[in-house]
């Protein structure tokens, strides 16, 4: 199978489009596997084929997934979720044959899970080093790119907070337009990323940092009879049509309007 290299989306125009996905959205779709894939290394080819035309029109790609820890409560939940059938468990190499293996079997031990993220997560990238496209990959507590960035060690164990937590990194390293756009199962991320308590482009931290401020200025001021306030229109503040104060929350969009437009229309069905 050939592995394609999709170019940048960047025409020098517009604003930055960065994707973060949570690889078992791709996984997921791969429940029915062509007859072309043989071995495990097949399979990844095929991944990467299907993750590079969901990330398309994206001039950067963060891959992330869950990590199965052995004494994790999440193991446990899933154990019972199982009732009683045992798992098969097979060894993740270039030549394994898993031709006549359903992915469900395939995916039914923890540790064949986690030996298979940690697999396409390194062989993302290493199909990617070419690539127009920064493309970044993050399994098992280790993450890697097709470019010199170098990243610190994480104990995340939950896709969705190493999301939140890649997406900050994201939006210290590009221009306070970037635009953010997570591709996950989980409602949970949506929530965080809404968050305001978690800025995730500079355009947000800017405004959080200036509210901080006031209420650190107060908190300095503690020992003081007559405190000096900060003028809050001018810090991350703004009057309503009642003249009530409200928090600006960023500086741009948090995504293009065709996506806000599109979110509002559903949630209003």
């Amino acid at each position: 199978m050939d592995i394609e290299t999709l170019g940048s989306s960047q025409d020098g125009h517009g604003s930055r489009k960065i994707a973060l996905v949570d690889g078992m959205v791709v996984v997921q779709k791969l429940t029915k596997k062509p007859a072309t894939v043989v071995t495990v290394k097949d399979l990844s080819e095929w991944f990467y084929g299907r993750l590079m035309s969901l990330t398309r029109d994206y001039d950067e790609v963060v891959l992330v997934f869950d990590t199965y820890k052995p004494d994790s409560l999440k193991r446990i939940t899933r154990e019972k979720r199982r009732q009683g059938k045992d798992p098969i468990q097979y060894q993740i190499r270039d030549d394994t044959n898993i031709k006549n293996i359903p992915m469900s079997r395939l995916l039914s031990h923890d540790q064949t899970k986690a030996d298979l993220t940690e697999y396409l997560a390194s062989k993302t990238v290493e199909y990617s080093k070419d690539s127009p496209k920064l493309v970044i990959a993050s399994a098992a507590g280790h993450t890697e790119s097709n470019s010199q960035l170098h990243f610190e060690g994480n104990n995340h164990e939950e896709a969705d907070t190493l999301l939140i937590h890649h997406a900050v990194l994201a939006s210290r390293r590009n221009p306070s337009d970037a635009q953010l756009v997570f591709f996950s199962p989980d409602t949970d991320v949506l929530h965080m990323a809404e968050s305001d308590k978690l800025p995730l482009t500079l355009g947000a931290l800017k405004q959080h940092v200036l509210r901080a401020h006031i209420q650190a200025r107060v908190w300095g001021q503690a020992d003081i009879a007559q405190q000096e306030f900060l003028d809050p229109l001018q810090n991350a503040y703004y009057k309503d049509k009642d003249g009530q104060l409200k928090p600006v929350t960023t500086e741009f969009l948090p995504a293009p309007e065709a996506i806000i437009e599109r979110w509002s229309d559903v949630n209003v069905k």
